[in-house]
């Protein structure tokens, strides 16, 4: 890597560490960002992994979770 990529580099390790603290990526040792990039891609914009979601799963809000007691 040439060092005017480092800035990307630094940035794509603290996103793979961020996501290994909320436990997406599993916490490895070490914990290589070349094998997650893919996952770094996928969650890039929270926002839009948000409003996919919701989409996504917008069919299942009318229902309701069964109650705890049977």
């Amino acid at each position: 890597m040439t060092l005017g990529r480092a800035a990307d580099s630094l940035r794509w390790a603290r996103h793979t560490l961020a996501l290994v603290d909320m436990g997406v990526i599993p916490d490895g040792a070490p914990t290589l960002t070349e094998g997650n990039l893919l996952t770094l891609w996928l969650l890039a914009d929270p926002a839009l992994v948000g409003e996919l979601s919701r989409r996504c799963l917008a069919p299942l809000a009318e229902h309701t979770p069964p109650s705890a007691g049977g």
